[in-house]
Order: C-alpha cells, then sequence, then structure tokens
C-alpha cells in the first residue's frame, strides 16, 4: 500500500460511520429471515434488499478505511526513528550522561485544535488528524527533550530538540482547558487538553502534551522541588 493511499484511509476514518458495518450486518441478517419466512413478493424484495443493500453497508463501513488500532502501529512506526545517538557520539555530551540508565519521560497526545480531522474513539476520547511525541532525558545538568508532530493523512512532519538547563529552569505547571473546537468538515467538538508547561531562560516556555491525571501533577511539583527550589 502507497502512503497516500494511507493517507486516504485515515481521512475514511475519520469520514466514515464506525456503525455502518455493524448495520451491514444486521441488514443481512434481516435479509436471511425473509428468505426463511416464505418466498411471497413482499418477503422477496425485503430479502433483496436486506442481503444486497447490507453487504453494500457493510463493505462501505470495513473497506478502504483504517481502524483504531492502526493510529497505535502508526505512532511506534513514527517514534521508533527518535534516537538519541548524539550523546555517545557528541562530544558536547562528555561527562553530562548519567552514569547508570538514563531517566527518561515521554509525552504524547493527539493534537486538538481548529482545522484538523477530529473523531471520538470507542472510548470516548478524541482523536485527530495530529499527533504530538515529545520524550524528555535527565542528563546530569539538564533536560534534553525531542519533539515529534506528524500528520495522519499528509506527509506532514516536524522535529524539534530543547536543551533546558536546571539552573535556568523557572517555573513548573500543569496548564488544562476546556475549548470547543471546529475540524475541517466543520463539526464542533468540545476538547479537553493537558500541558506541562516548563518555563525557563528569561521567560521562555516549552508545552508538552501529558495525561490529565494527578500523575502529572506531583510530576510537576518534584521538578519544582527538585530543580527550583533546591536552587
Amino acid at each position: 500500500m502507497n502512503e497516500k493511499n494511507g493517507y486516504k484511509q485515515y481521512i475514511n476514518y475519520f469520514k466514515k460511520w464506525d456503525g455502518a458495518a455493524m448495520l451491514g450486518i444486521i441488514m443481512m441478517v434481516v435479509g436471511f429471515l425473509f428468505l426463511w419466512l416464505g418466498w411471497s413478493f413482499t418477503s422477496y424484495i425485503l430479502m433483496i434488499i436486506g442481503l444486497v443493500g447490507g453487504l453494500i453497508v457493510f463493505l462501505y463501513g470495513s473497506i478502504g478505511r483504517k481502524h483504531e488500532a492502526d493510529f497505535q502501529n502508526e505512532i511506534a512506526h513514527h517514534v521508533e526513528k527518535l534516537s538519541f545517538r548524539e550523546l555517545e557520539e557528541d562530544p558536547h555530551f562528555r561527562g553530562r550522561v548519567p552514569k547508570e540508565k538514563i531517566e527518561e519521560r515521554v509525552f504524547e497526545a493527539f493534537d486538538l485544535h481548529d482545522g484538523l480531522y477530529i473523531k471520538p474513539m470507542k472510548n470516548a476520547s478524541l482523536c485527530s488528524s495530529d499527533y504530538t511525541y515529545a520524550k524528555m532525558l535527565f542528563l546530569n545538568d539538564a533536560f534534553y527533550i525531542k519533539t515529534l508532530s506528524f500528520s495522519f493523512v499528509s506527509d506532514q512532519k516536524e522535529t524539534a530538540t530543547y536543551e533546558i538547563y536546571y539552573e535556568t529552569l523557572e517555573d513548573v505547571t500543569v496548564e488544562r482547558d476546556r475549548k470547543t473546537v471546529t475540524t475541517v468538515n466543520n463539526k464542533k467538538f468540545l476538547a479537553k487538553t493537558c500541558f506541562l508547561c516548563l518555563t525557563y531562560d528569561g521567560g521562555k516556555q516549552l508545552l508538552l502534551p501529558a495525561k490529565d491525571d494527578i500523575y502529572t501533577d506531583e510530576f510537576a511539583e518534584n521538578l519544582k522541588r527538585k530543580y527550583i527550589e533546591k536552587i
């Protein structure tokens, strides 16, 4: 499958109704029931509608589109290329890498803002056509962070690298928001977002997508105690 066809199948995921395949199955079952009940003209017509129409609806809902599991496979495919080989090869990092295993933290979420394809998943959370992934490494003197943002429906991809020295860290907060977002096809959804916000070096800020739970709050407080209050 070529890449452009893959993009189209992700677009179809957002555009097609998830219940179409199930509706098609129900219609075919009803068609078989009319076949079993008898061969009157009416039952014959209803049988044809149920079997043929159900098959068409089923194929429409299940063929030519991606499914929820495909998103995780696509994410894994992208993030496996996010490496930190330079820590071993670049003299800039000599003596700055912990001798024990490097502590790391992953941040990731679907982007939720205007102009994207957006759809509720089976667990009621929203997914979108764009995704952001970030990995934070704890060096001896700095956070070393790489971010990757990419699209499921186009070849759009952006990467960035941040090196935030602990001594420049000014604040760590958790930023939550509830907002109405408008999709590319003019649908509206109430979106909840959560970011870990690092303020550093004279007011610069880096927002990292985070889970909206108590563990994110605890992580932010731990960073403040360890790298700000200590200083």
